[in-house]
């Protein structure tokens, strides 16, 4: 048993009035369901139940009604440096009503503009996956560090917004391959910055070490490509690695599949 606590800001808070009006809810695989003696605290953005009441793990939001409070399910958002580019993915478990994404950018993690448009999938029950390259995003900026996030719009007018992500044009978040969505459900991509034509080997692997997919791509595009792993509905939800073998190096990434 265990209890919940949560920390919001006024930036998540889409159509609900106020902190102090939110509650927990827990999503149960079809709806959400409110948690009856969870409580808010508008001073602080926090909400709260009371200690070791829950007992079913799941993933939690707050809201002021259980009536589909998140049209839109996030499994995951990603901003990674690609060369002189930013490729944004994300991808979705499922969406309601989704007219689709504004993607904007920060310099100061306060003050956002937009930079993009990504049209949603308005109804779906399955894993919808999506990215936006932000070119030569640096080349203008008078700083080393962008925030990224999203807004999720409803054909209504509805909207909210996603976690803010962070790149550094001299950190450690600098990627050369990427995948996404990790977690996966049946398929996924690999994201990779060529140099040349190359011949690139990707193996999926199991915990045990045996290898359970495997795909030779050949890509003839310098920069930026994308390689779809995919028929792996077959494998058990889990943890999995993924080996890259390209330009002479190899990069194993961890995967996890739902």
């Amino acid at each position: 048993t265990y209890g919940i606590n949560l920390i919001a800001d006024s930036a998540t808070l889409g159509t609900v009035s106020s902190n102090n009006v939110s509650r927990i809810a827990r999503y149960t695989g079809t709806t959400w369901s409110l948690i009856s003696n969870s409580t808010a605290n508008g001073n602080t953005g926090t909400m709260q139940t009371a200690t070791n009441t829950q007992n079913v793990f799941g993933n939690f939001t707050g809201t002021d009604n259980s009536n589909n409070p998140l049209p839109v399910d996030f499994i995951s958002f990603k901003a990674n440096l690609v060369d002189k580019d930013v490729l944004l993915t994300w991808s979705t478990a499922s969406e309601t009503n989704n007219k689709g994404f504004d993607v904007e950018r920060s310099v100061d993690g306060t003050n956002f503009k937009w930079i993009g448009f990504v049209k949603g999938a308005n109804n779906s029950a399955s894993v919808q996956t999506y990215n936006l390259k932000n070119t030569n995003a640096f080349e203008l900026v008078h700083g080393n560090t962008l925030f990224y996030r999203l807004k999720q719009i409803d054909n209504d007018g509805a909207f909210t917004y996603s976690t803010v992500e962070m790149v550094n044009l001299e950190g450690n978040n600098i990627q050369e391959i990427s995948l996404f969505p990790n977690p996966f459900t049946n398929n996924y991509l690999v994201s990779v910055i060529a140099a040349q034509n190359e011949t690139i080997s990707v193996e999926t692997i199991d915990l045990q070490g045996k290898i359970v997919a495997s795909k030779i791509s050949t890509i003839n595009v310098d920069g930026l490509n994308t390689i779809e792993i995919d028929n792996l509905n077959q494998l058990q939800a889990g943890v999995y690695f993924a080996r890259i073998t390209h330009n002479g190096s190899i990069q194993v990434k961890k995967l996890v599949k739902n």
